[in-house]
């Protein structure tokens, strides 16, 4: 039993879809690679701004009777990037990945930005394994320095945080590398 009302229309077989359709899938394009490479240099500050701490730091701090040196210095801020900072940078290249990757067209500058951005992605990738091992090795040091070993749930939670921040990195790292060699073979 067929339901009652007016015959619907047989859809076309080949309708194309209007230029505005295209022209909106572009200004997503846009949108989406400017997102990208805003998270890339959101984490690129933080990670300037920890190296400029670091090397603020004086080699003995208020009411800390340990001494520092440069690598511990530099160490002490990037405890607190950690995995999040590196999930945004894994986010952002992402965002300037996907409309390539769905064959959607940016524009030249977007498409220079997001070439500039790729390698300052691996660059950040690396610059955050480091200093993540520095922080943990300062870490180390506030204990070692006073004769006193960490204890098991310390040595843990350093554990944890290499393995976050080490692991988020590694993905960055390589899908940045990834993505560069893929816009390389698509030129």
């Amino acid at each position: 039993m067929e339901p009652a009302g007016p015959p619907r229309p047989a859809p076309r077989p080949s309708e194309e879809p209007p230029d505005d359709y295209e022209e909106g899938l572009s200004r997503w394009a846009g949108l989406l690679s400017t997102l990208g490479v805003a998270l890339v240099a959101v984490v690129a500050a933080q990670v300037v701004a920890s190296i400029l701490q670091g090397l603020a730091l004086p080699e003995q701090l208020d009411g800390n009777s340990v001494e520092t040196d440069l690598f511990h210095r530099l160490g002490f801020p990037f405890g607190n990037l950690g995995p999040v900072t590196a999930l945004l940078l894994v986010a952002g290249l992402v965002l300037m990945s996907l409309p390539r990757l769905l064959g959607l067209s940016a524009t030249g500058l977007q498409e220079r930005m997001i070439s500039v951005m790729l390698l300052v992605a691996v660059a950040l990738a690396v610059i955050i394994a480091l200093g993540s091992l520095l922080a943990v090795r300062n870490s180390l040091h506030e204990y070692t320095a006073r004769g006193a070993d960490p204890p098991g749930y310390v040595r843990i939670g350093f554990a944890s945080f290499l393995l976050g921040t080490l692991g988020t990195a590694a993905v960055a790292l390589f899908g940045s590398l990834a993505a560069i060699n893929a816009r390389r073979r698509t030129r």
